[in-house]
């Protein structure tokens, strides 16, 4: 770790590498941050520059290796223990000397520290650990032997794992008293505060002392450097530290993010059908819509942040230089059954790094830690799509019909056969899923994802670095076996009647708000960022650019009639955070606030009435055998009644159509007041009726 030896090379990391696949297309460096290092957005990324992608993916300098955004450290996991018998322990020294808890810990911290155990615990029972750091403080703090607890065996180690790295301390001297040289004052003067004057003043005398190396606490170390003016990487080797600051931590986080878009199927199977020079101009299509639609992400997402956020606070954003990433294509699907290539499938990755560097000239993560990113990922998709329909409509004539199931516009010349027959890893996942019981349809994402990855098979590196005139023959082949006439399906997509325009606002906002199949058809609400994607997939003709598909949702959004903005509720740095309606959600909520009312009086009343139909039916039953007056068989056929209109009444509140629901609770509920009313003489004349036997 020290002097000349060596730190081993870092252990490339298994996705950054999968991202830096060239086989299929060169890739090309993506974002406006990459000037902050010399690079050109739109360049090659070649194979030279790849370990400087890989020091971008580390929140490092591409060009330098130093570290511009710290990576989030957890302690790991070997260095926690339960928190369950601490907390036991500590409750039952406070009930032995009849005190509240927090009052035998000393301090703020240790109590905060405390209260978080006692609701992680709520939260997650006896599965929550702690550090050992903080265990053996508490412990301390209320006098509890830690070793009874918890075992000397497992303490030592948990001990041992949590200690982390240690720098040479005798490097941290001698840079002081360099520093001290030149500034011409007393080393221990270069320390502000009193205990760092007096730790520096130990570590002076231990060095004095010893003859080898001084560990020190990576941590401690690099924060006495930075106390005396020094900068830790002119002090020790930045990998030195970096390699030190991982020991007994883990990294938590991401490191940066994998924006894929996607296409239809038909899409795919039209690039992989049409003739050599249209493929060529369809695929530049392609990956230009997808790197205009990046680029609006990286408007609306690419911010950093500062201040603290949360515990009544609230960060604010700030403006940066950009993303910094790079694109990769991929033109087929996974191979299923052991074939040499897969489908046609053409996607492209985006690999964005978690940081950018802010207007004020701080470096820090963006998107509010990538949250922002997700919001807006529907919507990205949506753009891209949409700007692929308006070139492919202008350039080539090629017209869109939009499927029933999926919402997908699909190539309408495509037909539905081709699909099929190019979308094998789709099939493989419904397969699966249907092996589960588990309709493919009602799934949820999270299932689906479970059994791609299930059904997923290993890529193939031959198919991957395929020319392109092989595997379009195979493709063309392929659809040849299956009866399709490759050449005549691309000539006939392109040779479709010009849509050439979108629906009008009226029809748009008909669309997009519908109640079965708009934005609300599944939730009451949906965001700014929501209506984005919902426009965009409403227009056949797509849109000419992103500024067009902002004043398009816009003008969706202010649309009498229709939107309603709803009050501000969770956090508002978002990009498009503000929330809305529909006006026919707002009238279903009155409606339905105004029908829950009516229906709990209803089934109030039904109960209420069933509970006096017993009473009555049992004093019925131990007097009726012995008096069989007009009274008593009067009484059964109003029962009879009361109990008929409360089952009306709880049918009522099952109704699926509301205003039939309302005339049946209105007539249920006039029915059983005057069945209640009726029964509560006749309830009267059982009692009388029970006197007189009885006496």
């Amino acid at each position: 770790m020290y002097g000349d030896r060596a730190l081993p090379r870092p252990i490339a990391d298994a996705q950054v590498d999968y991202h830096l696949d060239a086989s299929e297309r060169p890739l090309v460096w993506i974002g406006g941050g990459l000037t902050e290092f010399g690079i050109t957005p739109g360049s090659v990324l070649a194979p030279e520059h790849f370990q400087a992608a890989r020091r971008l993916m580390h929140g490092e300098d591409p060009r330098t290796g130093q570290t511009l955004v710290e990576p989030k450290l957890a302690i790991a996991p070997a260095a926690k223990l339960p928190a369950a018998p601490l907390v036991r322990a500590i409750r039952r020294a406070a009930a032995e000397r009849s005190v509240n808890p927090m009052t035998l810990l000393d301090s703020k911290r240790k109590q905060d520290a405390f209260r978080r155990m006692e609701n992680q615990l709520t939260r997650f029972g006896e599965s929550h650990r702690i550090s050992a750091s903080t265990l053996l403080k508490l412990a301390e703090a209320v006098g509890i032997d830690a070793v009874d607890l918890y075992g000397e065996d497992a303490l030592e180690k948990a001990v041992a794992a949590e200690s982390g790295g240690r720098l040479d301390a005798r490097a941290l001297l001698r840079a002081v008293e360099a520093r001290a040289t030149e500034t011409g004052c007393e080393p221990g003067d270069l320390f502000t505060a009193a205990s760092l004057k007096r730790r520096y003043a130990q570590t002076a005398g231990e060095g004095e002392r010893r003859l080898r190396d001084l560990p020190m606490d990576v941590r401690e170390a690099v924060a006495m450097a930075k106390a005396a003016g020094l900068a830790p990487e002119d002090v020790w080797d930045a990998e030195e530290i970096k390699a030190a600051l991982l020991e007994g931590r883990v990294q938590v986080g991401n490191f940066g993010a994998d924006v894929t878009l996607d296409l239809a199927k038909s899409k795919s199977a039209f690039l992989a059908y049409a003739p050599e020079d249209i493929a060529a101009q369809v695929e530049d299509i392609y990956t230009s819509a997808g790197r205009e639609s990046i680029s609006a992400l990286e408007r609306w997402t690419a911010y950093g942040m500062r201040g603290r956020h949360g515990d009544g606070q609230e960060a604010e954003t700030v403006k940066t230089s950009g993303f910094s990433g790079w694109m990769m294509v991929h033109r087929a699907a996974r191979p299923v059954d052991g074939a040499p290539y897969g489908d046609p499938h053409f996607h492209l990755h985006f690999t964005l790094a978690n940081m950018v560097k802010g207007a004020d000239g701080k470096w820090s993560t963006m998107a509010s830690g990538g949250r922002d990113l997700h919001r807006h990922a529907r919507a990205t998709q949506s753009l891209m799509n949409a700007r692929i329909r308006r070139e492919l409509t202008d350039k080539f004539g090629i017209g869109f019909r939009r499927d029933e199931r999926t919402g997908a516009w699909e190539i309408a010349a495509i037909p539905e056969a081709t699909i099929r027959l190019f979308s094998k890893r789709d099939n493989q996942v419904r397969d699966l899923l249907t092996k589960l019981g588990i309709d493919y349809d009602s799934a949820t994402t999270r299932e689906r994802t479970a059994a791609s990855t299930a059904s997923k098979a290993a890529k193939n590196g031959e198919a991957a670095g395929v020319a392109d005139d092989v595997l379009r023959g195979y493709w063309q082949a392929e659809g040849r076996a299956a009866g399709d006439d490759p050449d005549a399906i691309a000539a006939s997509a392109m040779e479709q009647d010009r849509v050439g325009q979108n629906p009008g606002l009226d029809e748009l906002c008909a669309q997009v708000f519908d109640p079965k199949t708009g934005l609300t058809s599944h939730s009451k609400d949906f965001t700014h960022a929501a209506a984005i994607a919902a426009v965009l997939d409403a227009l056949p003709y797509g849109v000419a650019d992103a500024a067009e598909a902002e004043h398009l949702t816009d003008s969706v959004l202010r649309h009498a009639g229709y939107a309603v903005k709803l009050d501000p509720k969770g956090a508002q740095h978002f990009t498009h955070a503000d929330r809305y309606t529909t006006a026919d959600v707002v009238a279903a909520e009155a409606l339905g606030l105004g029908e829950a009312v009516r229906t709990h009086e209803a089934v109030a009343s039904a109960d209420a009435a069933v509970k006096l139909a017993d009473a009555t039916d049992k004093a019925i039953q131990d007097v009726g055998a012995r008096n069989d007056d007009h009274v008593i068989r009067n009484a059964k056929g109003i029962l009879r009644e009361l109990r008929s209109a409360a089952e009306q009444a709880r049918s009522a509140t099952e109704a699926p159509n509301v205003e039939a629901r309302q005339a049946d609770l209105d007539a249920a509920r006039t029915e059983m007041t005057k069945a209640a009313k009726a029964v509560r003489p006749a309830r009267d004349a059982y009692r009388n009726c029970l006197d007189n036997l009885v006496n």
